[in-house]
């Protein structure tokens, strides 16, 4: 705004002002002495100039940031991977305290990827390890031995570390050899206790277990036997299931139930005999699908079989012994079937 405007509009400004205090012609009112007073001020100000930097200011501030912001954007970004690989640093650290070796592997390398300096991170990760695998019972072998492998990977420098990995590797070895030397006699000293029963005439020896009804009119329950030719042939297994009471029940299936869960064991026809008392019975070379509920069976904390009879059913619980039979059968048939 040049002198010649700006002057009268100063001029205008005060005799405004005056206005307000005595309203006068033109005004005649105080509210139009105001409004004339704004409107003057308005110019006035309008012809102030920026203050140095201002404008830039409020351009950047229309762009959506400080010129300040956008010059620190550059260090902002340059800065977002120190700080993601200091993330990883912390993270690996955490990891090896907690025993997680996998990941804290994946860390500690974005963290050295990232700038992180390795010795200083490996000597913290060295001191997180420890504290998590020195407090672990010598008994955990396996534990022991991931531990100090991975210090040993992390350290391969230091041999102490190497050193115990390999003394918990060895002590897993004999361990493991130990236990299977304990299986093979004792799957031994089984074979040693079951009965054997030679058909000469028919050429076959029947395998059963000694605590194994003698007689299908024995008890019921159910059982397993192994049949062997002459010539070493690999032995068959043989399921009985059956049935003794005062009464006739004429089954038609059986099922096994095993800790809450039933399942059917055999359908079909059951053979029948009776002197004083009855016995029925199934005798079958059993499935699949019969041996792993044969297995469910043996393993289980409790055991029943439900005998569907034509109008009736009958429920008899499996003892210890008969489950600890079943159970040792089929090791027995395992054993036998493997040489």
């Amino acid at each position: 705004m040049s002198d010649a405007v700006f002057v009268p509009v100063v001029l205008v400004f005060l005799v405004a002002s005056l206005a307000l205090l005595y309203p006068f012609r033109p005004f005649r009112t105080r509210k139009r002495a105001g409004l004339v007073m704004l409107v003057a001020f308005g110019l006035v100000m309008a012809t102030v100039p920026p203050e140095p930097g201002e404008t830039g200011t409020q351009v950047a501030a229309l762009g959506g940031g400080s010129m300040t912001d956008a010059a620190t954007a550059p260090a902002r970004a340059a800065s977002e991977p120190a700080a993601a690989a200091l993330q990883s640093a912390e993270r690996a650290v955490a990891a090896a305290g907690a025993g997680r070796w996998a990941e804290a592997t994946r860390h500690k390398e974005a963290a050295i990827r990232g700038g992180i300096a390795e010795d200083e991170l490996r000597s913290r990760i060295e001191a997180a390890a420890l504290s998590h695998v020195r407090p672990l019972p010598a008994s955990e072998l396996d534990a022991n031995r991931a531990g100090y492998a991975f210090l040993a990977a992390l350290l391969p420098e230091e041999p102490l570390h190497a050193a115990a990995r390999d003394r918990y590797a060895a002590l897993i070895e004999e361990a493991e050899a130990r236990a299977l030397a304990e299986a093979e006699a004792s799957r031994a000293a089984l074979l040693q206790r079951l009965r054997h029963r030679h058909d000469r005439v028919g050429g076959v020896t029947w395998i059963s277990h000694p605590d194994a009804p003698r007689y299908t009119n024995s008890r019921s329950t159910v059982h397993l036997y192994m049949g062997q030719r002459d010539g070493g042939t690999r032995p068959w297994l043989r399921m009985k299931v059956q049935y003794t009471a005062d009464r006739w029940l004429f089954v038609q299936r059986v099922e096994a139930w095993h800790d809450g869960v039933r399942e059917p064991l055999v359908t079909g026809r059951f053979e029948r005999d009776h002197d004083h008392r009855i016995w029925e019975w199934s005798d079958v070379t059993p499935d699949a699908r019969q041996i792993e509920v044969l297995r469910s069976l043996a393993g289980a904390r409790e055991a029943v079989l439900r005998f569907h009879g034509r109008q009736y059913v009958r429920d008899v619980t499996l003892s210890a012994d008969d489950r600890r039979a079943l159970r040792e059968m089929l090791e027995a048939h395992e054993a036998l079937t493997a040489r």
